[in-house]
């Protein structure tokens, strides 16, 4: 790819006019270069003829505007892949779903990381997006300061990502190659195989886990996500909103090489082991699984020891869980009970519920009864968890000091 061309926005609609003109909105507001930006409207076929007009009837300042109406029902995963199919004409594309607004900054951030990583054959995509969130456990998730504006996570992006024609392509050729299926038997989370077949961000996690590959995330995000009813969501949810970048007093991103970063997080969202091993003198063993949320499925682990939030016999050495990300517990060697450094084949199966600290996890006041919180933070949560059938124990129970929830 030239990196000196500009990537193409390609905005992705079915059958939603309020989410898109939001977006479109967004996307007038932004900075650009003094070049052309293309962008491409495609829209999947739906009864909604209104969803065209929006797309015809908006006015693209910034270069020339194409809209694609498909005359078929093409789904969800269809879509997107002809989307990505764009980048061979394109160079390199934004991919945008309907449901996202964009931050001013979004597109110089684009370019820059597509100049500073469009060689990195280590690098899958990039994302425009930063989480908050654990997906498969929906618990909050940080990644760890090394210094640079990115973090690499082995977890496609689905709210805002950048392809270059060569990533999509190698993408193309290995989901091409013979009739792709996930299953229990793959080494991704349950969460992700779970997914619909309409999913076609399942098959591009498969991909990277597969192939060891990489997505960049910003540390500060340059899209959110309004989470309102479509294909994946039946209710409107404010969960995935994040903080986005409105300003910055220098419009320059300090990246960093993928080989040098300790900020590499693996499909489950925790910190890779060597990462553990670069810049902690705590841990002695290096044939090691990192499970600090306590998701990943046990039988699939290979590993001799194994760092978890999971009740363990034979425990070599434990950790607390003050700081925040939590990995830092274990980096620092923070005295507690809440992580454990063991043999894997200690962990107690029969009992596998990690620990789970509430108010570690959203900031809850000990000394403050649970039942103040009605209405806020923590029964969004609680909500969210029931939904997900994952709380198994007596939410209530607590003592002088903490509440504590095991899952």
């Amino acid at each position: 790819m030239n990196c000196s061309h500009n990537p193409a926005i390609v905005v992705i609609a079915y059958n939603r006019v309020k989410p898109l003109k939001r977006l479109l909105e967004s996307l007038e507001k932004a900075s650009y270069p003094k070049s052309n930006v293309e962008l491409v409207i495609s829209i999947d076929y739906s009864n909604n003829p209104e969803v065209s007009k929006v797309a015809e009837n908006f006015k693209w300042l910034y270069g020339t505007k194409r809209v694609i109406a498909h005359k078929e029902n093409l789904g969800l995963r269809k879509h997107v892949l002809l989307c990505g199919d764009l980048t061979e004409r394109y160079g390199a594309v934004i991919i945008l779903e309907d449901d996202l607004y964009v931050s001013p900054l979004f597109y110089m951030y684009a370019t820059q990381s597509l100049q500073y990583y469009s060689s990195d054959k280590k690098i899958a995509g990039i994302s425009l997006y930063s989480h908050r969130t654990n997906l498969n456990c929906y618990r909050p998730f940080e990644s760890i300061a090394d210094g640079s504006d990115v973090y690499f996570l082995q977890f496609a992006a689905s709210w805002g990502q950048i392809w270059t024609a060569d990533q999509w392509s190698r993408f193309r050729e290995w989901y091409n190659s013979e009739k792709k299926t996930v299953t229990k038997e793959d080494n991704i989370p349950d969460s992700v195989i779970s997914w619909p077949e309409s999913s076609w961000l399942k098959y591009f996690i498969k991909y990277m886990v597969t192939n060891e590959l990489y997505f960049v995330y910003p540390r500060n995000s340059l899209t959110t996500n309004y989470s309102e009813p479509g294909t994946h969501n039946s209710k409107a949810s404010s969960l995935f909103q994040v903080p986005f970048l409105i300003d910055r007093s220098q419009n320059i991103w300090k990246f960093k090489d993928f080989s040098s970063s300790v900020a590499v997080y693996d499909v489950y969202f925790e910190l890779n082991p060597k990462s553990f091993e670069n810049i902690s003198e705590n841990l002695k063993v290096k044939d090691i699984t990192i499970d600090l949320y306590g998701t990943k499925v046990l039988e699939k682990i290979k590993t001799s020891y194994i760092i978890t939030s999971r009740p363990c016999k034979n425990v070599v050495i434990s950790f607390g869980c003050i700081f925040k990300p939590r990995e830092l517990n274990v980096l620092l060697g923070v005295q507690g009970t809440h992580f454990y450094l063991a043999k894997t084949e200690d962990v107690q199966k029969s009992s596998s519920r990690p620990n789970w600290e509430i108010e570690y996890d959203i900031n809850l006041n000990p000394d403050r009864p649970l039942c103040s919180y009605i209405g806020g933070e923590f029964l969004k949560l609680l909500s969210m968890k029931l939904k997900q059938k994952l709380l198994g124990v007596n939410l209530f129970a607590r003592n002088r000091t903490r509440a504590r929830v095991r899952m």
